[in-house]
């Protein structure tokens, strides 16, 4: 990989410039607190962050992205919901019995999302949660929230969900189901 893709040049001068210290307080700092890199300082920007995935996205969807609607106001009721009280109202519409299992939180859940509904392009995975067949993931990405909803918007048109996207707050919840299946 080229250095110059992956190096910041601001970042390089900020860690390689002299670093102003005062002598009176050099007695006060712990030594040990900080030690060294391993090896030379490079600036580079970790894989992931600060990416715009729209790109990976639409290689992703074959090139052709859909367009989702414009987004409703959710109703007051739906606000204070919570996952494990989703999952519930879920289950009982779709007529099975709730799952037992507690919402247990680990990143290996993001792994086992649905492949039409994998983490985003170039996201970074902040918090993965699941139960039985209930997932839930929260990423960062520096793409464009209409973006992103375009991209799910998408998955799950071609993968025979109707699709709802409401605002609850400034939170974008886009959601749907699947007859075949009972998917949703």
């Amino acid at each position: 990989m080229d250095d110059n893709l992956t190096s910041d040049p601001a970042m390089n001068d900020a860690l390689e410039d002299a670093i102003l210290v005062d002598p009176d307080l050099t007695d006060q700092a712990n030594r040990n607190a900080i030690r060294g890199a391993n090896g030379a300082v490079d600036g580079s920007v970790p894989p992931g962050t600060g990416e715009d995935g729209r790109v990976a996205a639409k290689a992703v969807l074959g090139g052709k992205m859909l367009s989702a609607p414009k987004p409703q106001q959710m109703t007051s009721g739906d606000e204070g919901i919570t996952l494990g009280d989703k999952a519930e109202l879920e289950s009982a519409r779709r007529n099975k019995p709730a799952c037992d299992e507690k919402l247990s939180y680990d990143m290996g859940w993001a792994n086992r999302m649905p492949k039409e509904f994998s983490v985003y392009p170039k996201a970074n995975v902040q918090e993965a949660a699941g139960q039985c067949d209930f997932h839930v993931v929260s990423f960062t990405t520096a793409t464009p929230i209409k973006s992103i909803v375009d991209f799910y918007y998408t998955q799950a048109k071609r993968n025979g969900y109707d699709a709802e996207y409401l605002l609850r707050g400034s939170e974008h919840v886009l959601g749907g189901t699947r007859e075949s299946d009972d998917g949703a």
